[in-house]
């Protein structure tokens, strides 16, 4: 959902900053020749970096998010500053001035081809992780996981509530224990609808069920 509302932006932006980069100079105070030229070409390598650095942060932010906070740390320092002052340097010492500029676009490719190792390693040493996004699939392989979305509507609650009873008795829950979950969250649901949402305002709450040694619901 974040790449796909974010990548039209960053795209648009994107556009706007390769076709008119002189002009974007001049709005700043750019005026001289060479130093114009130079700016634009530097602003146009920005530009290319932009589509690749929103893929890495909302990979930084899903990281963080599931934990997994060295890999998301990783990914933030490689592409902010170790793998643009290691371009930045060889291209430098070779004389290369264009060169500095692309270590940005150089810099967003490492970092994400860093984190594909990365995950990839971590996927060969516990195979309970799988994707990219490195998500552990052992309850839901094993039907101890559900996941749905409620709209918020009663009739709808309630056809969650009976949705989660049969989940709990599949997976030798007793009967007063599935009676009790599903009702609590039925109730629960119910009181959403009635303080979070506008009248008639149409919308979906988000469920997930996974079955451990004790019950966790989020």
């Amino acid at each position: 959902m974040a790449f796909q509302s974010g990548i039209g932006i960053i795209e648009a932006v994107t556009i706007v900053l390769v076709i008119f980069p002189q002009q974007i100079c001049r709005m700043f105070g750019i005026q001289e020749g060479e130093v114009l030229a130079l700016s634009a070409a530097a602003l146009v390598c920005y530009a290319l970096s932009l589509a690749l650095s929103m893929v890495n942060n909302i990979f930084i932010f899903l990281f963080f998010t599931t934990g997994r906070n060295l890999l998301a740390n990783a990914i933030t320092f490689s592409r902010a500053f170790g793998f643009v002052t290691v371009f930045a340097m060889l291209f430098s010492r070779a004389g290369f001035l264009m060169g500095v500029w692309s270590c940005f676009i150089l810099a967003e490719a490492a970092a994400f081809l860093v984190m594909l190792m990365w995950v990839g390693v971590v996927c060969i040493r516990n195979n309970k992780f799988s994707g990219l996004y490195l998500l552990d699939r052992t309850y839901e392989d094993k039907g101890k996981y559900l996941s749905f979305s409620v709209p918020n509507k009663v009739e709808e609650a309630v056809d969650a509530s009976i949705k989660i009873n049969a989940f709990c008795k599949e997976n030798q829950l007793d009967g007063k224990t599935a009676m009790m979950l599903s009702l609590s969250l039925e109730e629960m649901l119910i009181i959403i609808f009635d303080h979070c949402f506008e009248d008639k305002e149409i919308g979906v709450n988000n469920l997930k069920i996974v079955i451990k040694t004790v019950i966790q619901v989020v």
